[in-house]
Parts: C-alpha cells; sequence; structure tokens
C-alpha cells in the first residue's frame, strides 16, 4: 500500500497493492460528493471486484496536511 501525490496538486491515490497494473482496474465507482462531505472520491475495482486503489481529487481540502507531506509518509531513518 502506498500514497502517490505531487506537492501542489489536488489529486492523491491510495493504491492498495504494491503495484496496479495497465488495464487492471475494471471498474470505477464516482462516489457523490453529497456521500462524501463534500468531496470527490473515486474508488477503483479490479476484474475480481477488490478495491485496488481510492482516488482523491480534491486530496489538499480531502485529507489532512500529514498525509500529504512525503516527510511524514516516509520519514528519513
Amino acid at each position: 500500500m502506498h500514497w502517490q501525490h505531487n506537492r501542489g496538486d489536488a489529486f492523491a491515490y491510495l493504491c492498495l497493492k504494491r503495484e496496479i497494473q495497465a488495464g487492471e482496474v475494471k471498474t470505477t465507482v464516482a462516489l457523490l460528493p453529497t456521500q462524501v462531505r463534500g468531496h470527490q472520491i473515486n474508488l477503483d475495482f479490479d476484474a475480481e471486484d477488490r478495491l485496488v486503489g481510492i482516488e482523491f481529487m480534491d486530496a489538499m481540502d480531502a485529507l489532512p496536511p500529514e498525509v500529504l507531506d512525503p516527510d511524514t509518509l516516509y520519514p528519513e531513518k
């Protein structure tokens, strides 16, 4: 499991497996903003209907700042 996010970008993606191959996502379910307090969140499923990723289209507003800070996610050892 790992995060993908660019600083300053409103987009973030939580990959729930080591790597998602091209074409592996078979279904994307867009949650209505009214379902998640006004945020746009998409759920990605594979061919076996397993959740493989969660996309946050407005990550800067939807997620806590420490989630988007790579120094917090991957502190130096």
